[in-house]
C-alpha cells in the first residue's frame, strides 16, 4: 500500500486516477468480503450459507479483476501518452492514436463495470448481513460508487480522442451510461438499507 501511494504521489504519469479508482473498488470488494465472512452464522441453513458464499466469491472475483485493471489502466495511459508524443513529433499516425485512446477509455469502463457488479453483490448481501457490520457494508457501497464515478471521469475524458460518430465512441458512451445508471441505483439502495446509515 505504501509503495502504491508513493507511486501515485510521484511526479509521474502513472499510476494515476484510473488506477486509484480500481484500487478503491478493490478495497470496497475486500471490505464486502469481510462482511460476508462474518455474516455466515454457525446456525445458518445450507441455502443461506450458499447464498452468502456466492456473494463472497463474487466479490473476491471482482477484487481480482480490479487488481488486474489497476495495472492495465496504467499501461493503457502510458501507451496513450506515447502515441500523443509521437503525433506531436510527427512520427505517429492517427490510427495508432485512436487505438490507444480506445484502450484508455475501455479500461476505466471495465473498472466501472466491475464495481457495478460488486455493488450488485453488496446489495444482495445487505438483508443477510451480520447486523453489527452494516456500517462496513455501507462504507463498502460508498467506496464502490466513488470508484465507479472516478472511472467514469476517465472514460469521458478519452472519448473525444475517438472519431465523432464512430461506432466505438458511441458504443462506449452508451455502455458507460448503462453501467453508471445501474451503479447509481444500487448505491442508493445500499445507502437506504435499514441501519446502514
Amino acid at each position: 500500500m505504501d509503495a502504491f501511494l508513493d507511486a501515485l504521489a510521484a511526479k509521474t504519469p502513472t499510476p494515476g486516477g484510473g488506477a486509484a479508482a480500481a484500487v478503491t473498488g478493490a478495497i470496497a470488494c475486500a471490505l464486502g468480503e469481510m462482511v460476508a465472512a462474518y455474516s455466515i452464522r454457525k446456525d445458518a441453513d445450507a441455502t443461506t450459507r450458499s447464498e452468502i458464499e456466492h456473494v463472497r466469491s463474487g466479490l473476491a472475483n471482482c477484487r481480482a479483476m480490479l487488481r488486474r485493471l489497476t495495472d492495465e489502466d496504467a499501461a493503457a495511459y502510458q501507451a496513450l501518452t506515447e502515441a500523443r508524443s509521437r503525433m506531436r513529433d510527427g512520427a505517429g499516425d492517427r490510427v495508432a492514436l485512436e487505438a490507444a485512446a480506445l484502450a484508455a477509455a475501455s479500461v476505466p469502463l471495465e473498472i466501472a463495470a466491475a464495481v457495478s457488479t460488486a455493488l450488485a453483490l453488496l446489495h444482495e448481501l445487505a438483508p443477510r448481513s451480520n447486523k453489527h457490520l452494516l456500517s462496513d457494508l455501507g462504507a463498502a457501497g460508498v467506496l464502490a460508487f466513488a470508484a465507479a464515478r472516478a472511472a467514469e471521469t476517465f472514460v469521458k475524458v478519452n472519448l473525444p480522442s475517438l472519431p465523432a460518430g464512430s461506432t466505438s465512441r458511441s458504443g462506449l458512451a452508451s455502455e458507460l451510461e448503462h453501467v453508471m445508471t445501474h451503479a447509481r441505483t444500487l448505491a442508493a439502495a445500499i445507502e437506504a438499507f435499514p441501519a446502514v446509515g
